[in-house]
């Protein structure tokens, strides 16, 4: 009966710690900050005393006098009162949160856990050693034949997963058997198409520089028929452009000597006769130059005997 009792104990202590846990600081600093949304994921009182609780976390940090904020013994010098009625609410607070998230531990844990995943670590190896404080007391409250019957059921399921291990390490094996299989069958087919290439590429290479010898060999072969035939047709200009300066200066020869007296006098005529109209048109214009200077003293004189009656 004693043991049972402990065995009861140790479970609720368990099933508290665990909740506990969840219960951090950076949990509450978060609710403070109205970083999280507690609508959707909690009941209307359980949400209430997450967030009354975040407010008492905050107090106590304010009002703690040590310097890891640890909370202090009630009878404490140092503790002010307003610390200690804070300390009182907190742990009330405490007990009434684990008691609501009990209610549906599952999913209120769940919640906790999506809200934040960070569990405090001194905690969670309290919570360690009572769970197997708790399975010790267990073995001492179970029969010869559950002691038998919980390592037949021990080996049973060791045995289970043994079976299911080498099952997943033969169909491991056979995926990678078959993995490597199709990879060393794609690399050699990997390898053909490369060599393939190759060889491919290397026949392009020879029959473009072939072809690319013959464009230049015929290139070589154009501009010299080309120059030979620019040669040739530049000596054959330059013989005719030579014949015809001989015909053109023999020619320029015989015209000269017949016809230049007859142009010269003809030339000389043109001259004089040029010669007398241009002295004509040079004494015509200076006596219509002396008529226009007479005209012009007569209308100055006509000028100022109208500006004479005008000031008058």
């Amino acid at each position: 009966v004693e043991a049972q009792r402990v065995c009861k104990i140790l479970d609720d202590l368990v099933e508290k710690l665990e909740v506990t846990s969840h219960l951090t600081s950076e949990l509450f600093t978060n609710i403070i900050a109205q970083d999280l949304s507690l609508d959707q994921l909690f009941s209307y009182e359980l949400k209430n005393q997450l967030q009354y609780h975040a407010q008492l976390e905050r107090s106590f940090k304010e009002n703690n006098l040590t310097i890891d904020h640890k909370i202090m013994p009630d009878d404490d010098q140092q503790m002010t009162d307003e610390y200690r009625a804070t300390s009182k609410k907190l742990q009330k607070s405490t007990s009434k949160l684990i008691r609501l998230i009990l209610k549906d531990k599952e999913e209120n844990l769940h919640n906790l856990r999506r809200l934040d995943d960070h569990r405090s670590t001194d905690m969670a190896d309290f919570l360690n050693y009572v769970t197997k404080m708790r399975d010790l007391w267990r073995i001492k409250l179970s029969t010869s034949l559950e002691e038998q019957n919980g390592k037949d059921q021990v080996v049973e399921e060791l045995t289970t997963k043994n079976k299911n291990l080498r099952k997943r390490l033969k169909e491991k094996q056979t995926a990678f058997a078959n993995f490597q299989q199709k990879t060393d069958e794609r690399r050699e087919q990997l390898e053909n198409e490369r060599s393939k290439l190759t060889t491919e590429r290397s026949s392009e290479a020879m029959k473009k520089e072939k072809e690319r010898e013959r464009i230049r060999n015929e290139s070589i072969a154009n501009q010299e028929e080309n120059k030979k035939q620019h040669d040739k047709k530049m000596k054959e200009l330059k013989e005719k452009r030579d014949q015809l300066q001989n015909i053109y200066t023999t020619e320029l020869a015989n015209l000269t000597k017949k016809e230049d007296p007859e142009n010269e006098e003809k030339l000389r005529k043109d001259f004089d006769r040029a010669e007398n109209n241009c002295r004509d048109s040079i004494l015509n214009y200076d006596k219509d130059m002396e008529k226009n200077h007479e005209s012009l003293n007569n209308l100055k004189e006509q000028y100022s005997k109208v500006q004479e009656e005008l000031s008058l």
